[in-house]
């Protein structure tokens, strides 16, 4: 009886304990809730300023969301678009792909069939105002999505075209795009059968896309081996990441699991399918902005020792984020589980979890070493480490700078692509170099390499000393001695900039042949990857197959 007394306590005292645990966290969210509620209406009633009652909560969602992870975000109802996007692979649009080149909005792609090729947008052409908001380089970055929007719904384009001084202006009704998952696909190195694919998102759609890609290559019967490259692919719906992995992945083989809180996030994922390229050689490209889906990806085919992983350290993202209906049609995408590759890692980097100590309560598992099915080591310290690492060396100043004010894409938009005597075939490489530094002298593109700024940073200082005569002179003559001479610079770095010359013309043109060509020629990792699938012995001893 004493026994049966002693466990009643027990029991009894455990359960209180337990409902004094949860009483008291609801308590808290009740006691939190009201403080912000309060907080709010103190500010939207009685600051010294109007404030926006709308943009304020919007901050102060978002200074919620910064105490989490770098990945779960707010989207109100002007930012359906985004999320539909995500879910759905489509969004309301025009038809255009556009980028900040050089302070201005460009137009970089137009897509077929839609508004925008209809009604005569060219690749190249800069946008000027947006529904009569002027570009300017505060509001470039906000003004890139603004094209988007409700199908049925109007945007007006004002818009200035290259060697034409008229201001075009367009108005243009939104349409429902389909996004495109895969950018290009054929063969590499058609003798030896090996077969590239280049995977921009991993969007609904992805899995029927890869599917009809696959199926043409193999009616050729020349496909032997498959390249997939994931380089600056940032990931998109875990589900299209695992529909792409039963394509390489037997029947009823693990290819990851979720954990978080709740029951529903505990889950496994298993190949159901008999795969379309199951015994075909596989390589993997990755770089640092491989994330999410691309690592889930790269990180299953790594563990089960599918295929061999190629490049540089992913980006570190294992975390996976639900889209959750809120009311007003706005939506948060929440991160709610962590997903782990079938060795049993997550590679999700945990740099982010200093910043909020004082919100999670738990850290998560920090084990470093796993193995693969065949036993090889596998590091889950975030990122997906490339079983092949493919050092780059850094982009020198003058092609860093190249790029970042666009001058290859105006090249070629603006002189190569109207010039119709131009034969993309029977390229002349002096040529082609001679006329991109006519044009950068006639477009006046300045460039001050950062020597000549810190000799010109060190004058001043000196002067503004004035003890230092001699020094002054010296320094004064150096930087005379040192003029910058744009053909010297752009020779000393021909090979690149050749490289990335012939690749603008061939993305522009949608020339795949020619795409195919300098990928083979200049890209590094494209060369291991065809290097390592036409040596079995290799590929067998990487993958640790006997």
């Amino acid at each position: 009886m004493r026994r049966i007394y002693l466990y009643l306590i027990l029991v009894f005292s455990f359960v209180t304990g337990f409902i004094l645990i949860q009483s008291d966290e609801y308590f808290e969210i009740m006691r939190s809730i009201e403080l912000f509620g309060s907080t709010y209406k103190e500010i939207v009633s009685n600051y010294v300023d109007d404030v926006s009652p709308r943009n304020l909560m919007k901050r102060g969602i978002n200074g919620m969301l910064e105490g989490l992870d770098p990945f779960s975000n707010f989207f109100d109802e002007t930012e359906k678009g985004e999320i539909d996007l995500l879910t759905t692979g489509k969004y309301g649009g025009i038809g255009i792909l556009i980028d900040s080149k050089g302070g201005e909005l460009v137009v970089m792609e137009v897509m077929p069939g839609y508004a925008a090729q209809r009604q005569g947008i060219k690749v190249g052409d800069i946008i000027l105002s947006i529904d009569d908001e002027d570009v300017t380089p505060q509001n470039i970055n906000k003004l890139t999505f603004k094209v988007r929007g409700q199908p049925g719904t109007e945007v007006k384009l004002k818009i200035k075209r290259p060697n034409e001084n008229k201001i075009l202006e367009f108005h243009l009704i939104r349409e429902e795009i389909k996004v495109q998952n895969i950018s290009l696909a054929n063969f590499v190195d058609e003798e030896s059968g090996i077969y590239y694919i280049k995977l921009d998102r991993f969007s609904k759609r992805v899995s029927e896309e890869f599917f009809e890609k696959i199926k043409e290559a193999k009616s050729s019967g020349k496909l032997k081996t498959v390249i997939l490259d994931l380089r600056s692919n940032p990931g998109g719906l875990l589900q299209a990441a695992i529909e792409l992995l039963e394509f390489f992945v037997p029947k009823g083989e693990l290819i990851l699991f979720t954990k978080g809180r709740s029951e529903e996030s505990k889950q496994e994922f298993y190949s159901r399918t008999t795969p379309m390229l199951g015994d075909v050689p596989l390589a993997v490209l990755i770089d640092e902005n491989s994330a999410s889906a691309s690592e889930i990806l790269a990180g299953t085919i790594q563990d089960l020792d599918r295929g061999i992983i190629i490049g540089s350290k992913s980006f570190g993202k294992g975390l996976v984020q639900t889209v959750i209906p809120l009311p007003y049609d706005a939506s948060l995408k929440l991160t709610t589980s962590r997903y782990y590759t079938p060795s049993g890692r997550c590679i999700q980097k945990l740099d982010y979890m200093s910043q909020i100590d004082d919100v999670i309560k738990k850290k998560s598992d920090t084990t470093k070493i796993f193995f693969t099915k065949n036993g090889r080591k596998v590091y889950g310290d975030g990122g997906v480490t490339p079983d092949t690492i493919v050092k780059h060396n850094g982009k020198p100043e003058i092609l860093t700078e190249l790029l970042n004010k666009g001058m290859f894409f105006k090249f070629v938009s603006e002189e190569i692509l109207p010039d119709k005597d131009f034969n993309e075939k029977e390229i002349n490489r002096n040529q082609l170099i001679s006329r991109f530094i006519q044009y950068l002298e006639r477009v006046k593109f300045s460039y001050e390499p950062s020597y000549k700024k810190s000799l010109q940073e060190l004058i001043k200082q000196v002067e503004k000393n004035g003890n230092q005569k001699k020094l002054l002179m010296t320094l004064k003559e150096l930087n005379e001695q040192t003029k910058f001479d744009l053909k010297s610079e752009i020779l000393s770095q021909e090979e690149s900039i050749y490289s990335y010359l012939v690749s603008e013309i061939a993305n522009q043109l949608k020339n795949y042949t020619l795409q195919m060509k300098v990928l083979k020629q200049f890209d590094e990792d494209v060369k291991v990857a065809i290097s390592l699938l036409s040596n079995k012995d290799i590929y067998n001893k990487i993958l640790s197959i006997k």
